[in-house]
């Protein structure tokens, strides 16, 4: 399994029938779970909610229908976005069980266009700080070399796709599904990208 494939050919190989959601998901998550321990990138892995899309995904398929723009793409969401059932953290102890009622714009939206949830990424507490600090849920590894951080306080994002556990937004796509929000913390972006060589892009409040 290749893990630096990009969205375009992920599509095409969905579209050929050389490889379907289900297995894409499942070597993923299996991908995330071995290595994610040194890196500390995911809070929470939503390993049953990406089987479940996942499978919705490879129904879709063999109905014939046409693919959205991230059908089937394995992304996750940074911990201070709101996800409808799965908790949302905003990588501090105080919302350590907050789960949200109904899902961020940007979560239908890319939800809407195909993307499998496979995880919520980690980050500096409430966005605010451009470290890859975090003392309760582990301080996040740069995935090309674990001695330095990967920039904040979009760290867990960052570093959850250099780490080839998910795929980067690209910044065209990113915009013609949900348009980005700029926020005081809006720095994080840049940071982050800098600091684990990613072309990761933040669709959220927080960068």
């Amino acid at each position: 399994m290749r893990f630096d494939m990009t969205i375009k050919s992920l599509l095409d190989g969905y579209r050929t029938k050389t490889f379907l959601p289900e297995e894409i998901v499942r070597a993923y998550l299996a991908r995330i779970k071995a290595a994610d321990a040194n890196l500390r990138s995911i809070i929470t892995l939503t390993e049953e909610t990406a089987r479940c899309q996942a499978g919705i995904a490879g129904w879709r398929l063999a109905a014939g229908e046409d693919p959205g723009l991230l059908h089937g793409v394995p992304v996750t969401y940074k911990d201070n976005i709101d996800t409808r059932g799965i908790r949302t953290t905003n990588g501090s102890q105080i919302d350590r069980d907050r789960v949200p009622r109904r899902n961020a714009a940007v979560v239908d939206r890319v939800g809407g266009a195909g993307a499998v949830t496979v995880g919520k990424a980690n980050l500096y507490e409430y966005a605010f700080g451009i470290t890859s600090d975090n003392p309760f849920y582990g301080d996040v590894r740069n995935p090309w070399d674990a001695r330095f951080m990967a920039g904040g306080s979009s760290s867990g994002s960052a570093a959850s796709v250099a780490a080839g556990f998910c795929w980067s937004r690209r910044m065209r796509l990113c915009h013609r599904i949900a348009p980005t929000t700029g926020t005081p913390s809006s720095p994080s972006s840049s940071t982050t990208a800098r600091q684990s060589i990613t072309s990761s892009s933040s669709a959220t409040a927080g960068g």
